[in-house]
């Protein structure tokens, strides 16, 4: 109980609520290569490198879809399914706004909070819900 409770930003004691643990990423590689290889079943490979079967199966078959190999696949963390844009996406998102910034055409908070949104629109990508209600992206997103 003692390994579970962490400091707050006031000093106050804040209990985690999930079991959940990082996931070693280098373990998740090897893992889908035995299996891929067909080595190990998932079963096993799971066991062997202490990850559970059913997050080996989901990277298994992220890699399976994006046709990947252990070299080139690129796997992200477990919050990666909340992000919006894409790395790329955001890349060219902020360059615009560099470069609106150096044009010395500032934004305000809520401009680049509507920026975003459409955007996001115009890519179709995933977002909340939230953002078509309000048409603008949420204050979360802007704090990264």
């Amino acid at each position: 109980m003692a390994d579970k409770l962490l400091t707050g930003q006031y000093g106050e004691n804040l209990q985690k609520k999930t079991d959940r643990v990082n996931i070693d990423e280098v373990a998740i590689h090897c893992a889908v290569e035995d299996v891929v290889n067909g080595i190990l079943s998932i079963r096993k490979a799971a066991e062997k490198y202490n990850l559970k079967p059913a997050t080996l199966q989901h990277r298994i078959e992220k890699r399976k879809l994006t046709g990947k190999t252990l070299n080139s696949a690129v796997y992200s963390s477990k919050f990666s399914s909340q992000q919006v844009f894409t790395k790329e996406q955001e890349k060219l998102l902020s360059e615009y706004i560099i470069t609106c910034s150096k044009m010395h055409y500032s934004l305000t908070l809520r401009h680049l909070q509507s920026l975003a949104y459409e955007y996001a629109k115009k890519l179709n990508c995933k977002y909340p819900s939230s953002w078509d209600t309000a048409k603008v992206a949420g204050i979360d997103w802007t704090q990264g």
